[in-house]
């Protein structure tokens, strides 16, 4: 109004110069999605809606915010020691310190950690290091399964909001750019309200922004209908359910496996070339009819985009 553009008259205020249109906000998009635990059903969740690109080390198993934290911290001297892990029970396996941090017999239920000589478990550390020290927007994926009404009133408790805080703060300090973490406290059995319904009930609990940890932090509350095993939840409104939640109204341009490279350009021929009117050798044979073509397999992009809801 003062530089001399009238009220109302925003067509003239536009052609002067008077006004202008705020840019439109780009949201950044997602390159990589890490589970960090807490069960094995995140690895199951992300796997649906493609947001699972590649294995890290918080899939198939048991974990928590602290022990978490702990792991990233001691940047997984301890989680990498296969002394440290014992047979536990017929099929799983336990960790000596995370264990006791779990309170759990079994840290390790679907695999063994110390196969091959534990080099599986260590090339999914390599890659998550490759990932937090790459490019791109990270989006770590926490699902705190609740199952009992002392468990939710934990999760809901100063401690743990401190312990995600610290986390969050940790993620910071290894992430070379920025990131997000998501974390969904998935409410199971009879301290769930949803579970004499048909729905499962979603609550936003809060979402903070922090510029010395370079990302944000969003917390849901999913109740679900069904109960829950430590592979999957039992409901398909539940799984899709928290899919939903953790793809959000989120852009992904999913990357692919860091530590596999990308295939290089043929390198141009170089020595002698052929005459038109002479054959290569390699040309030589004489097309039979009769034989049928060999089926090329079909190659898939390195990069999967989702697009924005």
């Amino acid at each position: 109004m003062r530089a001399g553009s009238f009220p109302g008259d925003l067509k003239n205020g536009f052609a002067l110069g008077y006004l202008r249109q705020a840019k439109k906000f780009k949201a950044m998009q997602v390159a990589h999605v890490l589970s960090l635990g807490t069960r094995c059903l995140v690895a199951d969740v992300l796997r649906d809606p493609g947001l699972r690109r590649f294995s890290c080390p918080f899939v198939w198993l048991f974990s928590s915010t602290e022990m978490v934290r702990h792991v990233l911290e001691n940047d997984f001297r301890d989680f990498l020691d296969k002394s440290r892990i014992s047979r536990s029970g017929l099929r799983g396996f336990n960790h000596k310190v995370y264990g006791h941090m779990l309170g759990r017999e079994i840290v390790y239920l679907h695999q063994n950690r110390k196969a091959n000589g534990g080099a599986d478990q260590l090339r999914r550390v390599q890659r998550f290091r490759a990932v937090v020290s790459g490019a791109g927007l990270i989006l770590f994926a926490l699902c705190i399964v609740v199952e009992t009404e002392r468990a939710l009133q934990f999760v809901k408790s100063s401690t743990e909001k401190e312990r995600e805080a610290r986390l969050f703060q940790t993620l910071g300090t290894l992430v070379v750019n920025k990131s997000e973490l998501a974390i969904v406290h998935v409410v199971c059995c009879s301290c769930s309200r949803a579970a004499k319904g048909t729905d499962p009930i979603v609550k936003f609990v809060r979402k903070q922004a922090n510029m010395q940890a370079k990302g944000t932090v969003s917390i849901h509350e999913l109740r679900c209908v069904g109960s829950c095993t430590s592979l999957r939840l039992k409901r398909k409104h539940d799984t899709r359910m928290l899919g939903e939640i953790l793809k959000g109204k989120r852009c992904f341009d999913l990357q692919a496996d860091p530590l596999i490279a990308e295939p290089s350009a043929p390198a141009p021929r170089i020595g002698k070339t052929h005459s038109p009117h002479t054959q290569p050798p390699h040309a030589a044979h004489t097309h039979n009819p009769h034989t049928q073509p060999r089926h090329t397999a079909h190659t898939h992009s390195p990069h999967r985009r989702l697009g924005c809801n």
